[in-house]
């Protein structure tokens, strides 16, 4: 990973920041307060999600949003940028395909992980706590802590706890797993006892077939009775309806002739009143024509009076037309003075003109010539840049052609170690083989000692529940027997219930001692003394005291059948529980196996020998560090020559700029003087009032002089025109002079003979209708003797009809009838019952052959479900075995990797440094062990140094790390020694260290200056 550019709005003291970085160490100077440290938290919220603080604190205060963006080159080589701001944006840029590759920050951090090469499950903020950015002043202290706290600040960071975590939670799987076992057996003894049924439900089916059969054969010869008495009953509703139909058609005809007679009567009336509508209207004819006349000539002087508003309305636009014509006349020969006079001042102005036009060619002039020498001056500016960039780069060139010239023999010493490296490595992995078989043994050893003290405890418990268990025995044996009975009863209650209904029913027909079939007293009751009402509360009595019996007893064995199926369920968990007393037995018996053979096999291990195995480790850390140093010294001296070319590329640039600067430097150095001469030209400018803008305006008043000119004539053409035509008006208007009086005369006789006319009008109307009427009074006579005619031979046909019904047959017919569908209801409802009962069992049956069908299904499940305990509880076991081991190889890598930094930093092979499995660190000098409380100042922040970079390089493929404020708390000694010791380190893309004084300056590769939400690139 490379960090190359960060850019920052509105955030913190930053109103905007742009900061470009190179590989290699850089520095970040700058006065306390200056913004150093904000630099590393846009970074590490950027990229890494942490922020030690809510993000509003990290706005700019009195901004609404601010924004992060920072630009970095992932472990693919592609270039990068993460965007964040406080608000909800979040997304990384791929500038190369110009698209957003990941947006949220879910996606994002996925995709981070990725492109910097962090190991999986690592937490990418504990990485960044403890390793890439640790915070000011916390860079020693977790290594100064008690080993419990030590514990707490790198189990999480390492995933130590995670393999344990995992078996743990696995446990529960095994649980649930277990638990479905047992659930899996309970069905399968559930569906057991079900099934012993199945024979008895079958011949219960079959009994209740035939009975629907017998129901449908009895309700067919019911059905045919009652079809035989519906026809009866069918011909004598058709005689009633016969009745009632020829009733109604003489009532109506009746009616109607009632109505023709009133009719007849009314059109009579009017006939009367049309002959009188006729002599009214020819007593009002003469004045009627009279009015007539007075609104045709109303009508024709209408006309003229239109006419008349037209022509006043016309010579009023005249007069309006005329005064506008005079007042364009007085306008345009004003506007022809002011042009006259524009004409006479332009030729005054025309010198001005020409003295503007030739200073503004002269600013212009000198305007080109200061752009080229302010273009010479930023030139040159750069160019100075340049040179000393190339100077800077040209010393460091020089310096590594001469630290690499002094490494000749390099390749063959490594050459050397590498072959001494693979025989220690050789003899250290039959040692630590030996020990690693010996310490996970012994662990699973113990383990297993536990377990079987935990299946004796499951053995002794599941032995006393299957014992409690052997009571429930006896009462789930007479289930069976029980169930039957309870069936019996039900059925019988049932019976006697509908016989109490039915009794009921018949009683309630039966009171007054009528015969509910027949409809009539009961002569053979009466001759006993005794009556239908007697005879079925009797029955009733007997009935209701049966059932009430019934009812108790079956109370009674409901409850036998509930304690008898709660000893069934016991019964079915007493299996269980057996089962699962077998399989712990067998688990036992197993477990004890294996003990026996762990034993064995730690007994052939007892002679692994752990100080061997320390001696070739320290031995191996020493060749392996000679090693490293060789093979960089190596690579280093085969950069001798590629280096002196690019020496000479830079050296030969370095003259061809300075060429550039001399030719720059003249053409810079006329500025002043053009600056001045530019200020002269505009003031002569200012003075001169801006002749040629006056001057325009003038000449475009004096070029109207000639169209207002012709204008003039044609405004007084105009006016002599429409003062023509106002005369023709006024005199078009003396035509209707006698208008008026006319129209009065006409008025007069209009209003003398409306009343005339109005009577000739209402009476017209009535009159008209004489003809008409007269033919439909006749037409009524016609109609109202037909009328009478039909009323009588309709009441005639009525008196028929009536003949031929009988009344009293009705009646008994209809009650057969209502009988004989009673009894076909009454077997109807028995069938439905019946096939109810039939449909109910073969449910049952139904459900009993699924029960059998998953029956199987059940056992397939539980011996699923036994082989998947087994595979969770062997990963259990494994992942418990492979915790330590995953942990101890980590530990292991990082103490050898931060050896060999702390070798690199200090330059002293003499000295090894370790990390301990308590997370301490110990530096071992001259055989002795020195732990990292009694190391000094300078040496502790090394050591840490070395741990956190080797924590970092083991974890990730992130090669940058962050130091703010190193050297707090050190005096000038110890901050010069540790600058030196961090520009020593290697195997990073940057090292950036934060620092408030210029300690670093001389010791990294660049440095970067912070003055109030400023910086500047100085080396």
């Amino acid at each position: 990973m490379h960090v190359t550019r960060v850019e920052l709005e509105n955030i913190k003291s930053y109103e905007r920041g742009d900061f470009s970085f190179e590989r290699g160490t850089t520095a970040i100077v700058g006065e306390n307060g200056a913004g150093k440290t904000t630099i590393l938290e846009a970074i590490a919220w950027a990229i890494f999600d942490t922020l030690d603080y809510p993000k509003d604190d990290f706005l700019r205060r009195g901004a609404k949003k601010g924004s992060v963006r920072v630009t970095f080159e992932g472990a693919d080589g592609r270039q990068y940028m993460a965007y964040r701001d406080t608000g909800q944006g979040y997304y990384v840029y791929d500038d190369a395909l110009k698209m957003k590759v990941a947006e949220k920050k879910a996606d994002v951090k996925k995709f981070l992980d990725q492109c910097l090469g962090i190991e999986p499950g690592t937490e990418l903020k504990a990485l960044f706590r403890s390793a890439i950015g640790v915070p000011q002043g916390l860079f020693t202290t977790e290594f100064l802590l008690s080993p419990t706290d030590r514990k707490k600040a790198f189990d999480r960071l390492l995933k130590v706890e995670e393999y344990r975590e995992s078996a743990e939670r696995l446990r529960d799987t095994a649980n649930l797993i277990n638990e479905r076992t047992v659930e899996a057996r309970v069905r399968i003894s559930g569906a057991e006892s079900q099934l012993a049924r199945y024979d008895e439900i079958t011949d219960e089916h079959k009994t209740a077939l035939a009975r629907v059969g017998e129901l449908d054969q009895t309700l067919a010869e019911l059905q045919l009775e009652a079809e035989a008495r519906a026809r009866a009953v069918s011909e004598l509703d058709e005689a009633e309806r016969r009745v009632a139909e020829t009733r109604a058609v003489a009532d109506r005809l009746e009616v109607e002739h009632a109505s023709a007679g009133r009719r007849l009567a009314d059109l009579q009336s009017d006939l009367a009143a049309a002959r009188r509508a006729v002599e009214r209207q020819r007593d009002a004819e003469a004045d009627y024509r009279a009015h007539l006349d007075a609104l045709d000539s109303l009508k024709l002087m209408e006309a003229e009076r239109a006419e008349r508003d037209r022509v006043r309305a016309e010579a009023v636009e005249a007069a309006r037309m005329a005064a506008a014509a005079e007042a364009d006349v007085r306008r345009i020969d004003e506007a022809f003075a002011r042009a006259s006079q524009a004409r006479a001042s332009l030729a005054e102005l025309a010198p001005d003109v020409a003295r503007q036009e030739e200073l503004e060619r002269e600013r212009e002039r000198l305007r080109d010539l200061l752009a080229r020498a302010r273009a010479a001056r930023e030139r040159l500016a750069q160019l100075e840049r340049e040179l000393e960039d190339l100077r800077g780069q040209h010393a460091e060139l020089s310096r590594r052609v001469r630290a690499s010239e002094g490494l000749e023999g390099a390749q063959a010493r490594a050459e050397n170690l590498e072959s001494e490296r693979t025989d220690v490595e050789t003899r250290l992995s039959g040692v630590e083989k030996a020990l690693a078989e010996r310490k996970p043994l012994a662990r699973q050893r113990r383990d297993l000692a536990a377990e079987i003290e935990r299946l004796l405890k499951s053995i002794t418990s599941l032995e006393r529940e299957a014992r409690e268990f052997e009571q429930s025995a006896t009462a789930a044996a007479r289930l069976p027997e029980l169930e039957a009975h309870e069936r019996a009863l039900t059925h019988e209650a049932a019976a006697l219930r509908a016989a109490t209904e039915r009794d009921e029913k018949t009683s309630e027909k039966a009171k007054g001692g009528v015969c509910p079939i027949l409809h009539e007293p009961c002569k053979n009751l009466a001759e006993e003394g005794r009556t239908f009402e007697d005879y079925f509360a009797v029955q009733l009595k007997t009935n209701r005291a049966q059932l009430v019996v019934l009812e108790k007893e079956g109370a009674r064995i409901s409850g036998d059948v509930r304690a008898a199926r709660e000893a069934e369920k016991a019964l079915a968990r007493s299996e269980t529980t057996r089962a699962r007393l077998a399989q712990e037995r067998a688990l036992l018996d197993e477990r004890e196996s294996t003990l026996a053979r762990l034993d064995s096999q730690l007994a052939a291990l007892a002679g692994a020998d752990e100080r061997l195995r320390d001696e070739l480790r320290a031995e191996l850390t020493g060749v392996h560090m000679a090693w490293k140093k060789a093979h960089e010294d190596a690579l280093l001296y085969a950069e001798v020559e590629p280096l002196r070319a690019q020496l000479k590329g830079i050296t030969d640039e370095g003259k061809r700029r300075k060429e550039e600067r001399e030719e720059l430097s003249a053409a810079a150095s006329a500025e002043a003087t053009l600056t001045q001469d530019i200020r002269e030209a505009e003031r002569a400018l200012r003075e001169l009032r801006d002749p040629r803008g006056r001057a325009a305006a003038l000449r475009v008043e004096a070029e109207r002089e000639a169209a207002l000119q012709i204008e003039a004539q044609g405004a007084r053409d105009v006016l002599q025109s429409l003062q023509k035509q106002k005369a023709a008006v006024d005199a078009r208007l003396e035509r209707f002079v006698e208008l008026d009086a006319k129209w009065s005369q006409a008025t007069a006789q209009r209003d003398r003979t409306i009343a005339a006319y109005r009577e000739y009008l209402e009476s017209a109307s009535l009159a008209a209708t004489l003809p008409a009427r007269e033919t439909e009074a006749t037409a009524a006579e016609e109609k109202a003797a037909q009328s009478k005619l039909a009323a009588e031979a309709a009441r005639r046909e009525h008196e028929s009809a009536v003949a031929v019904y009988d009344r009293e047959r009705h009646g008994q017919e209809r009650g057969a009838l209502a009988l004989a569908r009673e009894r076909a209801a009454a077997t109807v409802a028995q069938a439905h019952a019946a096939r109810d009962a039939e449909t109910r069992l073969a449910a049952e049956i139904a459900r009993l052959d699924e029960v059998r069908a998953s029956l199987r299904e059940e056992f397939l499940e539980k011996e699923r479900l036994e082989r998947m305990f087994e595979a969770t509880d062997f990963i259990r076991d494994t992942l418990k075995k492979a915790g330590p081991l995953v942990t101890e190889s980590y530990l292991y890598n990082i103490s050898i990797e931060a050896n060999q930094l702390f070798r690199d930093i200090t330059g002293e092979g003499g000295r090894a440094l370790k990390w301990s499995k308590d997370y301490d660190i110990v530096l071992e000098e001259g055989g002795h062990e020195r732990p990292f409380a009694n190391l000094s100042g300078g040496e502790q922040m090394v050591a840490a140094l070395s741990v956190r970079l080797a924590l970092l390089k083991q974890l990730s493929d992130i090669r940058v790390a962050f130091f703010d404020e190193p050297t707090v708390n050190m005096d000038a000694e110890r901050r010069e020694r540790l600058a030196q010791q961090i520009g020593l380190v290697r195997d990073f893309d940057q090292l950036f260290v934060i620092s408030h004084d210029d300690t670093f300056e001389e010791a990294v590769d660049n440095v970067v200056a912070v003055t109030r939400g400023e910086a500047r690139e100085v080396a």
